[in-house]
């Protein structure tokens, strides 16, 4: 009766060294590439549209938030799912505001480096 090979430990059944799990490695190598958009100055209707982007933005994120249980609470808490921007885009405090606002005007200038315009309609 033939004896049933051991896989040495780390080795595959070829005898090569076999692939960690994205768990046992950790996540790859991240290097964030937004597209460039130093330099680009935007017209003044686009840059009027980026505080209703940004407000847009926020509401977006809020419902999403509220969708999967979450709360009004006094500081962010994964466990009870409470965080303290579920409010009105008026109430966050400036920072909050400054955040979604460069989304929006990032979002705006990628849009123009990648070729598109944006116009108003009639």
């Amino acid at each position: 009766m033939a004896k049933a090979k051991k896989k040495a430990a780390g080795k595959s059944a070829a005898g090569g060294a076999r692939a960690k799990s994205p768990a046992q490695s950790g996540p790859r190598p991240y290097k964030p590439r937004p597209i460039p958009t130093r330099g680009v100055k935007l017209p003044e209707d686009l840059v009027a549209l980026t505080e209703q982007l940004a407000e847009s933005t926020h509401d977006q994120w809020a419902r999403q938030r509220l969708k999967d249980g979450w709360t009004w609470g006094p500081e962010r808490n994964d466990k009870t799912k409470t965080h303290p921007c579920l409010v009105a885009y008026d109430d966050l405090p400036v920072s909050e505001k400054a955040y979604d606002r460069k989304t929006a005007m990032e979002t705006l200038k990628a849009i123009q480096v990648l070729d598109f315009e944006i116009r108003r309609k009639g």
